[in-house]
């Protein structure tokens, strides 16, 4: 009778291992490791998928042509919507200094009637002039700081015109040069500082503004 009871009682004890084991360490952990816990929730679309990864963060928005394209680095912020004779805009908050000593000798004033007489100039300076104020009536005056500097002041429509829609030479040296020229709204020509061939290059300081209409 004594091995019928151990017999039964080492039965008993198999059932209830079984029942710690499978429900607890079996279900409940596959349900862990699998589809609830480590499954796609956590690991897949939602955390590394195409929501934190793909187009929005790390696509066109982020690093095309709105941060890192035209808008950032073409005309609008960095890029020269100017020819290359120019060197910088003139800006319209007050004068700038320049000079065209050391500077080359590439321009002299188109052999037209509407440009200063110049045939042989000296060392000159070209800068683009923008008409972002709107269209409208704009004067550039170029002054020497030097007593001996004569300096000759035309506007030119392209880098390689063959006319001047304004220019003057009339004052002496140390006399400031100004022209007046009309312009469409952001129309871009070209200023050319020119020293007088009898001249010595010299120092001035350039300043554009927009007339009231």
């Amino acid at each position: 009778m004594r091995t019928i009871w151990v017999a039964l009682l080492a039965l008993g004890l198999l059932a209830c291992g079984d029942d710690d084991t499978t429900p607890d360490g079996g279900i409940d952990a596959g349900a862990d490791a699998a589809n609830g816990d480590a499954g796609d929730d956590d690991a897949s679309t939602a955390d590394a998928g195409d929501e934190d990864a793909g187009p929005v963060d790390g696509g066109p928005i982020d690093g095309g042509p709105v941060d890192g394209g035209p808008v950032d680095g073409g005309p609008v912020d960095g890029g020269p919507p100017f020819m290359s004779c120019a060197e910088v805009f003139i800006p319209f908050t007050g004068p700038i200094p320049s000079m065209t000593i050391d500077a080359t000798d590439d321009f002299d004033p188109p052999d037209h009637a509407s440009c200063p007489f110049g045939r042989f100039t000296g060392p000159d300076r070209v800068y683009a002039l923008v008409a972002s104020l709107g269209a409208g009536t704009y004067e550039v005056i170029a002054t020497p700081i030097q007593e001996n500097f004569d300096l000759m002041l035309y506007v030119l429509a392209t880098c390689d015109a063959e006319e001047c829609l304004a220019g003057t030479r009339l004052n002496g040296p140390g006399e400031a040069e100004r022209v007046q020229v009309a312009l469409e709204a952001d129309q871009v020509v070209y200023v050319v500082i020119d020293t007088l061939v009898e001249s010595t290059p010299g120092a001035f300081v350039l300043v554009a503004s927009k007339l009231d209409d």
